[in-house]
């Protein structure tokens, strides 16, 4: 079906901001991961193979995005929609694979934390888009949008986790942190499909939600959604023990 949907102008500066935030996050977590994989003598060519992959899949995006591939909403589930599963059932495999839990692991639960800041950058993201009239209110934190909530404590249980042992307490703080930051994540998801200009569209009816179907912003859904899910599915598993197990078999293995 052809696009039937004016996709709101934006600025320059703006698409700018976006690709340039995008582009800084992916290389920061990529230098991160690369120095604690040289720590651990893991296979530099895979880690390069995956970093290319994902590179190569989001360039690809882009192309298709900028070319209006994902402007089709009906039927429902639109396109954009399912690419936004496949890029999370992506990730959380690449969180539950057996070759790659001693790596999560070795990342320290506050770095995971810390790194949920960047919500900041996303929701200063939504608000230039509202600003510019690309983006519905009911997703920004005047509507139905509280996931500015999620980097600002993340911020203060980073400080608070410097230098500090988690007991018991903090540990079930800590999970409940994340279940509910997780919550507030489905809650602008939600928010964002029923906006779109589908068969189950509720909200945003005179400005239906086109604009993360277009380049570059195809990069909020894409991206930064499944990077903020991850994280607290990171985090929920390293304060579960999860690696902890994984690397306690592994040790076991090697003693045999």
């Amino acid at each position: 079906m052809p696009n039937q949907f004016v996709v709101p102008p934006t600025s320059l500066p703006l698409q700018v901001y976006t690709i340039a935030t995008s582009v800084i996050l992916f290389v920061v977590i990529t230098l991160h991961i690369r120095r604690r994989i040289l720590q651990l003598d893991f296979s530099m060519r895979s880690f390069y193979t995956i970093v290319l992959a994902n590179a190569s899949y989001f360039i690809a995006m882009g192309f298709f995005a900028a070319n209006g591939a994902f402007l089709t909403f009906t039927p429902f589930p639109p396109r954009i929609l399912l690419l936004v599963l496949a890029s999370l059932i992506a990730a959380l495999t690449l969180l539950l694979s057996p070759g790659t839990r001693p790596l999560w692991g070795s990342i320290a639960l506050q770095s995971i934390i810390g790194l949920q800041c960047f919500r900041f950058l996303a929701e200063l993201l939504i608000f230039w888009l509202e600003h510019e009239k690309a983006m519905p209110v009911v997703m920004t934190l005047a509507g139905r949008n509280y996931d500015l909530l999620v980097p600002v404590t993340a911020l203060l249980i980073y400080l608070w986790l410097r230098n500090r042992k988690i007991s018991a307490g903090g540990r079930r703080w800590l999970i409940a942190w994340n279940l509910i930051g997780i919550g507030v994540l489905l809650n602008t998801v939600g928010t964002a499909i029923l906006s779109l200009p589908s068969p189950r569209q509720i909200f945003a009816l005179g400005e239906p939600l086109v604009t993360p179907a277009v380049f570059p912003f195809y990069l909020l859904p894409l991206f930064m959604v499944p990077l903020a899910l991850s994280l607290h599915v990171l985090a929920l598993l390293k304060l579960g023990g999860f690696y902890d197990r994984n690397n306690q078999r592994v040790a076991t293995s090697g003693i045999r």
